[in-house]
Parts: C-alpha cells; structure tokens; sequence
C-alpha cells in the first residue's frame, strides 16, 4: 500500500492492527505510520467501515427514519445515536448514491411514467420533471424555470438518450 503521506510505494507491513483490526503500515521513507484508512473520511471513525456501510444501507435501502436504522442496528448488539446515523448518511451517502447511480444508468424498464410538479428552491418557483418505470425505479429527472413544449422535449430526448430498457436477458450481466 502506498504512503498517503509521501505517496512513496517503499513501505513496510506491521505485525499490530489497529483497535478495529485493521493492518497498519510504515512508510520506509517518511517514517510514519498508517492503516488502510488513512487518509479517508471513515478515518476517525470508531465504528468498523462494515457498519458504517450497513447502517446507510438500511437507511436508503428500506426508507426507513433514523431512529428506525438505530433500532435495527441495536437488534445487532451495535449500540448508536439517531445523530450519529444522521451524520454518517451525510457524509457517506451522497458517494454512496452517486455509485449507486452509475450502476443504475441505462438500466431502466420499457414502461415510464413521468410528472411534472412545480417546487420551490431558495425562493425560486421551478418544474420539476421526473419519470419512472414499472419497477419504481428512477429514469431520470429535470428542473426547468418554465413548463412548456420545449422543455418537455429535451426532458424526454435526453431521457431516452442517456438509458436503454432492460429485458430478462440482459439485465444480470
């Protein structure tokens, strides 16, 4: 594993783990040490990454409130705070979603339906169009300052453009 101090690729693996077994390395040539998270946001985090994951898991997966992925995590003998779920799903999920996303993308039904609703943001009056297939899945979204024959038409050319339809066949690959 390379330095994330002086990106050196001399380093050394250490016989100790860190408090939640993760290996620990020594850089050769700035003589610090490190371990596999260094240099990540989930560095100072106490809990292991596994949690971390399930606990945004559960929150995006089943929809469910804070203090319902709290509940289900005590069920596991993983004691937390509805702040701390909060705050891991801020941190974490935003790049946990756009991955989501990319896997996501051009992986739609053949079926959508779509809207368009009319929402405020900071003070602003936008339209909102959105469309969805069978499944429930998102298809594709976007904001327009007005609602018109225009707007509508590159929602739905770029809509179609950027994704495909799925069939049994190709949808596992």
């Amino acid at each position: 594993m390379d330095c994330p101090h002086c990106q050196s690729k001399n380093t050394r693996e250490l016989t100790q783990t860190t408090l939640l077994n993760y290996q620990q390395f020594c850089c050769r040539k700035c003589g610090k040490q490190y371990n596999e998270r260094t240099g990540t946001p989930l560095n100072f985090i106490e809990y292991p990454t596994e949690v971390v994951m399930m606990v945004i898991h559960y929150y995006y997966r089943f929809k469910v409130s804070l203090d319902d992925v709290v509940e289900l995590m005590m069920m596991r003998k993983i004691h937390l705070s509805h702040q701390t779920v909060h705050n891991w799903v801020h941190i974490f999920g935003v790049e946990l979603g756009l991955k989501l996303r990319a896997q996501r993308q051009r992986k739609v039904g053949k079926k959508w339906h779509s809207d368009a609703t009319y929402v405020c943001i900071k003070g602003h009056w936008h339209y909102l169009y959105r469309a969805i297939d069978k499944e429930g899945n998102l298809v594709d979204f976007y904001l327009s300052d007005v609602r018109d024959q225009t707007a509508a038409e590159y929602f739905f050319q770029t809509s179609t453009k950027n994704h495909r339809h799925y069939t049994k066949t190709n949808y596992h690959r």
